[in-house]
């Protein structure tokens, strides 16, 4: 098993810029550790450690209860996603049984990174230092993103790399982490950033039903999660976001999330959706669903495009009935490569946050800055217009 973690959102690494940091981590690491010790067994980096079609979210499972360091890269996007979150949440629940017995001692199993600065913190990262002595102004301002941008902050870079290294070496030479427990399911982990998630006013709530090869890639032709589909147009979209767990309480928490003025989506693949397994889930989200619910399902592209959309859209019209029955394009998105799946999704989202801004001038004057976003969107705010059918 590896030793070190590289915690970070996909959404921060899209340049590639974050993948060749750990890179060369990877290589400085081994020169602060005992004799011996290979690059190879330093990190676990998704990117580097999961093949595609592997066992996802086993593989994540396994290497969080394993790896004796979590190296944290923050970023505002970090904060915002429930894949990072749980990922922190397991290193410290292992912390916690560690102190539990063995009272009066520490353990240093989170070391974070400023990739881009966010303020503030999440409070249960707020104890671990990121400014310590040594470390360079132009670092701890801007971020080590802005420093991989910039030539001439070049010695920074390095000096960043080599503080960390020997932070991150002095860490797994000190006390050490035993293993933590088997993990069932680590989508039932609760996210350290999202304690007791709750509704977003104007926000997404996401429930993804995809098979965990899927969910890896869910599209032959580009190697990228389901995840970093949904957490770019989110972004992109200016849309908070969260994930709402499958299991017998979904229906009832996409109730309260539409209550709330949030729009659930549910993102599903071909298979996921149709197998009778998930039919009661299925049954029960089209009984909830209400017009400002998006489903999404992907599949895989054909011959005939046209063909492909049609199967897709008829397989929703059926699973979803009533809700299916008669709803336009805005509603029921069907997609066959990342590219329509990024570019429709942001479309329904926008729309549906208009309108659901529109609708509720109650709750514009409740949330500071919503009037200027939605006079900057072009809704009227002097009227209070019914939310328009899903088909509009």
């Amino acid at each position: 098993m590896k030793l070190c973690f590289i915690s970070y959102a996909r959404n921060s690494n899209l340049d590639g810029r974050l993948t060749k940091f750990v890179e060369k981590l990877q290589q400085q690491l081994p020169g602060h550790l005992p004799h011996g010790t290979k690059p190879a067994d330093v990190v676990f980096f998704d990117v580097m450690g999961i093949e595609n079609g592997d066992e996802w979210m086993l593989r994540l499972a396994e290497a969080t209860r394993r790896c004796r360091v979590c190296v944290c890269f923050y970023s505002p996007p970090y904060f915002t996603s429930e894949y990072s979150g749980r990922e922190v949440q397991v290193f410290l629940q292992r912390v916690h049984d560690w102190k539990t017995t063995n009272p009066g001692r520490d353990v240093q199993a989170i070391i974070p990174v400023i990739w881009r600065p966010h303020h503030p913190i999440p409070a249960v990262l707020q104890v671990f230092q990121y400014a310590h002595q040594g470390l360079p102004p132009a670092y701890v301002e801007d971020g080590l993103h802005s420093l991989a941008m910039r030539k001439g902050q070049r010695d920074a870079y390095n000096r960043v790399l080599e503080i960390l290294s020997a932070r991150i070496a002095a860490a797994l030479q000190g006390a050490p982490l035993p293993d933590g427990p088997p993990i069932a399911s680590f989508g039932q982990v609760a996210s350290a950033f999202h304690v007791a998630p709750s509704p977003t006013r104007y926000g997404a709530s996401v429930i993804l039903l995809a098979t965990p090869e899927r969910r890896m890639q869910p599209f032959a032709a580009a190697a990228v999660s389901l995840d970093v589909l949904v957490e770019r147009v989110a972004n992109r979209s200016a849309v908070p976001f969260r994930e709402i767990n499958l299991g017998a309480q979904t229906a009832a928490d996409v109730a309260a999330s539409q209550a709330a003025r949030e729009m659930p989506v549910l993102v599903a693949d071909r298979a996921s959706l149709s197998s009778p397994l998930n039919q009661p889930l299925v049954r029960a989200l089209a009984a909830t669903f209400d017009a400002s619910a998006t489903v999404v399902v992907f599949g895989d592209p054909s011959p005939n495009a046209s063909d492909a959309a049609a199967d897709l859209r008829g397989l929703i019209s059926t699973a979803f009935v009533p809700w299916g029955s008669g709803l336009g394009s805005t509603s029921c998105l069907v997609a066959t490569d990342p590219a329509i799946f990024e570019s429709e999704l942001e479309r329904r989202l926008t729309k549906a946050r208009h309108e659901l801004i529109s609708a509720d001038p109650a709750g514009r004057a409740q949330h500071s800055g919503l009037e200027a976003e939605a006079a900057a969107r072009g809704i009227s705010v002097g009227s209070q217009p019914v939310l328009a059918s899903p088909g509009a």
